[in-house]
């Protein structure tokens, strides 16, 4: 998105380290403090995700570091008793001082736009309209 102050792409192999740092950095506060961590490897861990599988990350124009990122997924679930592909979107960390502001509206907008698009010919192979599993 030009104009903003964050670049969204997909993450590579080369964002590794930083996205485990993302995570390491952004645990969830609460009575007990937790915090979900792929280590050693990022992308190893992405199996149980589901057979499909992106990750976005949000780097910052000003110093070029991931600040943020999320991912899709598609995974077998059971609908009305049948197997069928479902999408999810999950995984979002953002770093507490990029917290404020529109970064996660880009987030958010970036993972249902551009990742659709980015595989539509994958998906229209393999997902139902949802309006026809759930008649």
């Amino acid at each position: 998105m030009m104009g903003s102050r964050y670049q969204l792409t997909l993450a590579t192999e080369s964002d590794d380290a930083a996205l485990r740092q993302i995570l390491a950095q952004t645990p969830m506060a609460g009575g007990i403090s937790l915090s979900f961590r792929r280590d050693p490897a990022y992308f190893k861990a992405t199996c149980v995700e589901g057979r499909f599988y992106q990750c976005i990350v949000a780097k910052d124009r000003q110093t070029g570091l991931p600040v943020a990122c999320g991912s899709r997924s598609i995974r077998t679930r059971y609908v009305n008793g049948v197997p069928a592909p479902i999408g999810y979107l999950a995984g979002l960390r953002i770093l507490p001082a990029h917290r404020k502001g529109v970064l996660l509206a880009q987030v958010y907008r970036y993972r249902q736009s551009n990742i659709v698009s980015v595989n539509a010919k994958y998906l229209q192979k393999q997902v139902q309209p949802v309006s026809s599993i759930l008649r």
